[in-house]
């Protein structure tokens, strides 16, 4: 088992408990292929029979399989692949991609650039996931249609992405674990969202922050380099 041998005090605050990572992806192998084969099995009996319990059975296995997949990612080391590419066609991508709803509803989301032909380098797939993970926990405590704006400007050598929502807000009390894996972040309900969008963000040599008022809304704020280096 991975130790710990450093200072404790030498950990950044609000860091991953010890051996976090470790854990989450050794109880995600372990559960991986037994829901693979469960979801196969309900799978085949939701085309041979026409049963809603079956149908809710399968729903909920599929939803056990995003939480491993998210586990999985929390959990493997993370090694970004930089490139250049256009910041404002890659955020459409992402804006697109939510508006026409997932599985928390269609959303009304504004993209606004400071400088619209921003080109950046950066691991399109880590920042692409951080930006989903950061919008569906909005999309979570917000009404529908959910109301969402973002806003990208430049900083010398850095990219600050603002994504603000005019939810119900996060309750005081969970905002300081609020990036600690299976922490409650809001209505009570733990996750790993955010979690896997600290971890993503500090391996690309940026950093996230949240900052929320319950009743008005919260913001979230991403800083990345604009050059990326490998």
């Amino acid at each position: 088992m991975n130790e710990w041998k450093g200072d404790p005090t030498d950990r950044e605050e609000g860091s991953p408990p010890l051996d976090a990572e470790w854990l989450v992806n050794q109880v995600a192998h372990a559960l991986r292929n037994p829901i693979f084969a469960v979801t196969l099995q309900a799978e085949s009996l939701a085309l041979e029979y026409d049963d809603p319990a079956i149908l809710d059975i399968l729903r909920q296995l599929q939803g056990l399989g995003h939480i491993v997949e998210d586990m999985l990612l929390f959990g493997r080391p993370v090694s970004p692949d930089p490139r250049t590419f256009e910041a404002r066609r890659f955020l459409e991508s992402v804006v697109a991609e939510h508006r026409a709803g997932n599985r928390y509803g269609a959303a009304e989301i504004s993209l606004q650039m400071a400088e619209p032909e921003l080109a950046v380098r950066w691991d399109e797939a880590l920042v692409r996931t951080v930006l989903d993970k950061v919008l569906s926990n909005a999309m979570q405590h917000t009404e529908a249609p959910h109301r969402i704006g973002i806003e990208v400007t430049v900083e010398g050598p850095s990219v600050r992405i603002v994504v603000s929502d005019d939810g119900d807000g996060i309750d005081p009390e969970l905002m300081e674990r609020i990036f600690l894996p299976f922490q409650p972040q809001h209505h009570g309900r733990p996750g790993l969202g955010l979690a896997i969008a600290r971890k993503l963000c500090q391996a690309m040599g940026g950093s996230i922050a949240v900052s929320s008022t319950p009743g008005r809304g919260t913001t979230v704020t991403i800083v990345l380099p604009r050059e990326m280096s490998t």
